[in-house]
């Protein structure tokens, strides 16, 4: 197994940087039943074709959402990890994790 070079966990999910993809990890029971029983989603590095990213402040949770090639419209939700305001330092080191690590790889 390819270890892991950054993890951080959301409001409703964690998310694992790997070398060569992201892999959105859900669990628990409420997960399960808002995600349905695949509640694990691995997008390559590759395929990325941008990250979103909404700050979190006092009154709304955070969002990092990663769109890429081929995404289906129907499993929007299943990109999307919701963060608090105290996590969203980790998942701001995540993001500018990502974009060096898909520039890297353009060039």
């Amino acid at each position: 197994m390819t270890k892991p070079i950054m993890q951080v966990a959301g409001a409703d999910g964690q998310v694992e940087l790997l070398p060569d993809r992201i892999v959105i990890h859900r669990k628990g029971i409420f997960t399960m039943l808002k995600y349905g029983m695949n509640a694990s989603r691995e997008i390559p590095l590759t395929s990325i074709t941008s990250v979103n990213f909404r700050n979190a402040n006092f009154f709304r949770t955070g969002e990092v959402d990663f769109d890429y090639a081929g995404r289906n419209q129907g499993d929007n939700k299943q990109n999307v990890v919701k963060f608090t305001y105290k996590q969203q330092d980790d998942f701001i080191k995540l993001k500018e994790k990502i974009f060096d690590m898909m520039n890297k790889v353009k060039h």
